[in-house]
């Protein structure tokens, strides 16, 4: 395996080395075209950070329910044990 990345290695020189600069700019623009548009441009509708900061402020400032269970609450009173059951 390491004499195969020493090859490897070796080919990526030569290639480096001996490619003319014009063939390495014909490359670069060649793949250069296939990336992807970076993800803020792929969601235009996505909102701004000022709208997106007032929406979690509104949501943080939304009182919270309590939930009760809809069965009779049953509690041990062992001492070692500390938890607590729902009968229905």
């Amino acid at each position: 395996m390491f004499i195969n990345i020493l090859g490897y290695v070796d080919t990526m020189k030569k290639l480096l080395f001996t490619l003319l600069k014009s063939e390495m700019k014909k490359g670069l623009d060649k793949y250069s075209a296939k990336v992807p548009e970076p993800l803020n441009r792929q969601f235009p509708d996505r909102k701004s950070k000022e709208e997106a900061v007032q929406g979690y402020n509104a949501r943080k400032k939304k009182t919270k329910t309590c939930l009760f269970p809809s069965g009779k609450l049953l509690c041990s009173t062992s001492p070692n044990l500390c938890c607590c059951f729902f009968d229905e």
